[in-house]
């Protein structure tokens, strides 16, 4: 029931039920949330107009619901039937979705090194000639680095699909053929050899993206060169060169390349607490990272020591 109405009297009941629009099932029920919400709100709007006018409304609202198909107790918009036609075909969106993936991540990391960029110019007071020139190097970065993900990424997938073999594409097969992509455009001559730093945010995503797939064995190209790229062009102690020095200490150690993984990782660990100090987020972060080698290692003490030191913190 929406209401517990054990303990209320019978005028207060009607009163509820009559002014009153009931709790939704979501908050009852969280996990109802969503489409099945909206029909259970629909079918107790207090307005008689906006309920369902019949069993049957209701009945074919719920099927449409079970056959992932846009129901009417929500406002129908493109967004929304988009995404019911992806649920009922789920292989031919697969690596479309993939490469969406990517580009998010690689939207996300290209904002955040942007806005430490802007916020180191300011506080060091650099001429603002300088930051602005520093900002426009950046958006510059962050259009090619999207310019690849979206016509790469999705051109590399595209062929496959007009051929009819879209359910064949996986996104383990999207992800090759960006690799195989950003291989010939970082070559001699490609459009990337004169700019590491696209080279290296491409790079960083597909690492990530590999990595929550699984596959650390073909991650590992990717974030070796990632690291050799920011280090030589931004310094070995800047913010975008520890983060591949982490990223790739944690791949190694996925791999069982346990020794050189506790080394990155220390190393790293190290220079965060140097730049950023012992109980900075980053430091931390590293800090965590390290402690789940030794915890894969079976030295469960000092895994101990360093999770607390974490929690503490």
């Amino acid at each position: 029931l929406p209401r517990d109405y054990s303990t209320v009297s019978l005028a207060r009941i009607v009163e509820q039920l009559t002014e009153g629009r009931a709790p939704s099932l979501g908050a009852v029920a969280p996990h109802c949330r969503g489409d099945l919400e909206l029909i259970v709100s629909k079918a107790l709007d207090p307005e008689r107009e906006r309920r369902y006018q019949s069993a049957a409304e209701l009945a074919t609202d719920l099927q449409r619901l079970l056959d992932f198909e846009p129901i009417h107790a929500r406002p129908v918009s493109t967004v929304y039937q988009l995404r019911r036609l992806a649920r009922r075909h789920r292989g031919v969106v697969v690596a479309v979705s993939a490469a969406f993936l990517a580009i998010l991540i690689g939207l996300i990391a290209t904002t955040y090194v942007q806005i430490r960029a802007n916020s180191q110019l300011e506080q060091k007071n650099i001429d603002l000639d300088l930051a602005r020139q520093s900002a426009q190097e950046q958006a510059a970065v962050a259009k090619a680095v999207n310019e690849f993900l979206n016509e790469d990424m999705l051109a590399a997938v595209a062929p496959s699909i007009e051929e009819g073999r879209g359910h064949d594409v996986t996104m383990r097969d999207a992800l090759d053929m960006a690799a195989e992509r950003i291989d010939a455009a970082a070559a001699p001559g490609g459009r990337f050899a004169d700019k590491p730093l696209v080279e290296a945010r491409i790079r960083a995503t597909l690492t990530e993206t590999y990595f929550k797939l699984g596959e650390s064995k073909a991650a590992k190209p990717h974030a070796e060169r990632a690291l050799e790229l920011t280090r030589g062009h931004l310094g070995a102690e800047h913010p975008e060169a520890l983060s591949a020095l982490e990223n790739l200490g944690s791949l190694l150690g996925s791999l069982d390349q346990n020794e050189r993984a506790e080394a990155l990782l220390t190393e790293c660990l190290e220079a965060r607490r140097r730049v950023h100090g012992e109980e900075s987020r980053p430091a931390l972060a590293s800090l965590f990272s390290l402690a789940l080698l030794h915890k894969k290692l079976g030295r469960y003490d000092l895994a101990e020591t360093m999770f607390s030191d974490c929690a503490e913190a």
